[in-house]
């Protein structure tokens, strides 16, 4: 199950699912066989389809700044 997590989220977070099943395979896992292989390789791909699914691939900064600060850009909330 940790293996499961770790290569979901490496997977997600790098957009790279076959890196995530070889860092959860040999850096957290013992073993290998297919029993721990299947099940890794199937959270790998959830994890990179749900990053593509729920984050926008195509967002620029200035799509990200426009959604955090709205029309008043970033320079809106600094201090003096």
């Amino acid at each position: 199950l940790v293996m499961c997590g770790a290569a979901a989220g490496i997977a997600a977070t790098f957009n790279t699912p076959i890196a995530g099943v070889f860092f959860a395979l040999e850096v957290i896992g013992e073993e290998f066989s297919l029993r721990s292989f299947s099940p890794v390789v199937v959270a790998s791909v959830v994890g990179t389809v749900d990053r593509l699914v729920i984050l926008a691939t195509d967002a620029t900064d200035e799509d990200v700044n426009q959604y955090l600060y709205g029309n008043k850009g970033p320079d809106c909330c600094k201090q003096p």
